[in-house]
C-alpha cells in the first residue's frame, strides 16, 4: 500500500485525467480507477475530493451493476468515511459484504467484515459485535491464505482483548500476529507495537522498549510514517518511566 500510494503521488494528475475520460466511456474502468484513488484520498490526498468522487461514481449509469470493481469501491468508500465517523461508512461496507458474498469474492468479504468490526468497536462501542465481525474476517483471510489480512485481523483482535483488560488473550493473539507476519516476510509493526503495549501494561518496561525499538527500525527502513508517531510516543512513555528524560525528549521532538 505504501508503494501504491507513492505511485499515485507521482501520477495523480494523469490519473485524474484518465478518470475524467473514462466517465464518458467505460464505467467499469471508472470503478477500477476509483478504488485505489479513494484509498489515496483517505490517507494522503484531499479527503473532500474523495467524498465527491464517491457520490459522483456510484450514481453513474450502470455503476450499480453487481461487479467486483463496485464491491471494491464500496469498501474503500466505507474506509474513507469511517475516518470521519460518517454513518454511510457502515452502509457502504454492508453493501460491499453482501455483493462480495453474492459474487463469491472472498477477499471482498474478508475486507468488509474487518472494517465492519472496526466500525462496531470505534463508532458504536459494541465489543461483542466487533469481535464477531473480526473473527469472521480472520476465518475468511485464513481460507484465502491472505497473510496481510490475517495479520490485520489478529492485530485488531489483540487491541480488542487489550481494551477488555484480557492481557493473557491479547498476548496470545499478538504473538500469533507477529509470527504470521514474520513467516510471510511482511514488514508489519502492528504486532510489535501491541506487544509493547501489553508489556508496558504488565510492568515489563525493558520488553516494551525492545518491542517499540524493533518497530521503529522497521518503520524507518520502510518509510511508513503513518505508524511511526505511535511508536515514538510509546518509546517516549517508556523512557520517561525509566527516568531517561534525554531519550524521552528526543523521541517527542521527532513527533
Amino acid at each position: 500500500q505504501v508503494q501504491l500510494s507513492r505511485l499515485i503521488d507521482d501520477e495523480i494528475y494523469n490519473l485524474r485525467a484518465a478518470l475524467a475520460w473514462s466517465m464518458g466511456h467505460d464505467v467499469q474502468v471508472v470503478l477500477r480507477l476509483t478504488a485505489p484513488l479513494l484509498h489515496w484520498f483517505g490517507r494522503r490526498g484531499p479527503r473532500e475530493e474523495g467524498k465527491r468522487l464517491i457520490d459522483e461514481v456510484l450514481t453513474l449509469p450502470t455503476a450499480s451493476a453487481h461487479t467486483i470493481p463496485r464491491a471494491r469501491v464500496l469498501h474503500q468508500a466505507g474506509i474513507l468515511l469511517f475516518g470521519d465517523e460518517d454513518a454511510k461508512a457502515q452502509v457502504y461496507e454492508e453493501e460491499s459484504l453482501i455483493l462480495s458474498q453474492e459474487l463469491g469474492y472472498g477477499k471482498g468479504q474478508a475486507d468488509a467484515l474487518l472494517v465492519l468490526g472496526r466500525i462496531a468497536e470505534w463508532c458504536w462501542q459494541d465489543q461483542n459485535a466487533a469481535t464477531q465481525y473480526m473473527q469472521r474476517s480472520l476465518a475468511c483471510y485464513r481460507m484465502l491464505n491472505d497473510f496481510r489480512g490475517i495479520s490485520m485481523a489478529l492485530m485488531f483482535l489483540t487491541k480488542f482483548a487489550i481494551s477488555r483488560g484480557d492481557f493473557l488473550r491479547a498476548q496470545e493473539l499478538g504473538e500469533d500476529c507477529l509470527a504470521n507476519a514474520q513467516q510471510a516476510g511482511l514488514q508489519f509493526t502492528w504486532s510489535l507495537n501491541r506487544l509493547g503495549d501489553i508489556a508496558y501494561a504488565n510492568g515489563d518496561l525493558g520488553r516494551a522498549r525492545s518491542m517499540y525499538e524493533q518497530s521503529l527500525e522497521i518503520e524507518r527502513r520502510s518509510g511508513d510514517n503513518d505508524t511511526t508517531l505511535d511508536t515514538l510516543a510509546g518509546l517516549a512513555l517508556i523512557a520517561t518511566h525509566q527516568d531517561d528524560y534525554r531519550a524521552a525528549h528526543a523521541f517527542l521532538d521527532e513527533i
